[in-house]
């Protein structure tokens, strides 16, 4: 599942090294799951994905991205931004539990085109006057949260590769985050992960067929 994307698009975006340690989604990986759980990571919340650096271990993905972004000057700085931040990260949030909704409940030719033509598109126009003319969601500046919008955005195309070309303020934030040194290479290499998006439960965007429409070649 790519929940743990933002993550490693920013510490590829700073520099770090990082390892991906990657659970299959069979009896094998619930097994060393487990036993890694059993073992002791020493996680107070043991939970899918975490971070470990030295004597700093974290679950959740949004505690991870925060660490992170505080970690490397990526946060907001002022009062003002910390409140646009946070409200960033939450109507995230919300875009993403519009589109788990539909392929996770009754993913259908009809709940789709319902989801692009209502759901994805209100979300998109709140995006376009929530950034304006900035570059990022900030302002000028880079911060954590640009990499969680970044991942969904990027999630739409698979359902409809062409279902950001009537936002084109959309598109240019995406394409200034796909040049980002470092993420450029990185997103064009073996080592990022294409699919899936969601888990086996998911009606789409687990099973390789649903990379298809946007990814012909696999």
């Amino acid at each position: 599942m790519r929940r743990a994307q933002p993550i490693r698009n920013l510490l590829t975006y700073t520099g770090v090294e990082w390892e991906n340690k990657v659970y299959q989604m069979d009896p094998a990986g619930r097994d060393a799951w487990f036993d890694d759980k059993k073992d002791g990571l020493g996680l107070e919340f043991p939970n899918l994905p975490y971070y470990l650096d030295g004597d700093v271990k974290l679950s959740q993905s949004l505690a991870i991205l925060r660490h992170l972004g505080r970690k490397h000057g990526l946060y907001g700085q002022t009062e003002e931004e910390q409140c646009r931040q946070d409200m960033a990260e939450q109507q995230q949030g919300d875009l993403m539990m519009a589109m788990g909704r539909a392929v996770y409940l009754a993913f259908t030719p009809e709940t789709k085109a319902k989801y692009l033509e209502e759901a994805l598109p209100m979300h998109l126009k709140l995006f376009t006057k929530f950034i304006g003319s900035r570059s990022w969601l900030l302002g000028d500046r880079l911060t954590y949260v640009d990499f969680l919008w970044y991942e969904i955005l990027d999630w739409q195309l698979y359902l409809d590769p062409d279902c950001l070309n009537d936002f084109p303020v959309v598109r240019d934030f995406m394409d200034r985050f796909e040049n980002l040194p470092n993420v450029k290479e990185y997103l064009k290499s073996d080592k990022f992960q294409k699919w899936p998006l969601f888990g086996p439960m998911a009606l789409w965007g687990h099973k390789e067929e649903g990379m298809k429409l946007r990814f012909p070649d696999g």
